[in-house]
């Protein structure tokens, strides 16, 4: 609905679905995180699978609370061979 908007997705609940519904119908080229990684207590498997997969990722440190380890995920859509750049 949205092709030139850029999502911003902040402290996804780890149980909500819709964080990695997101990111496999996005077919823009940067998404903008602000969570945890892998394991952490954001974002689901399928979510941190999806952008693992699909996105190469530059990890900006931001003011955390005390016992969180949550970053700006700048994520860039990987372009494989073959693929037409938008």
């Amino acid at each position: 609905r949205f092709p030139t908007s850029t999502p911003l997705i902040v402290w996804p609940d780890y149980k909500d679905k819709w964080p990695a519904q997101t990111l496999a119908s996005y077919r823009g080229d940067v998404v903008l995180y602000v969570g945890e990684g892998v394991g952490g207590c954001t974002g689901d498997m399928k979510f941190h699978e999806i952008l693992t997969r699909d996105f190469d990722t530059e990890l900006i440190s931001i003011p955390q609370f005390w016992g969180l380890h949550d970053r700006l995920h700048i994520s860039r859509r990987r372009r494989h061979k073959g693929d037409k750049p938008k």
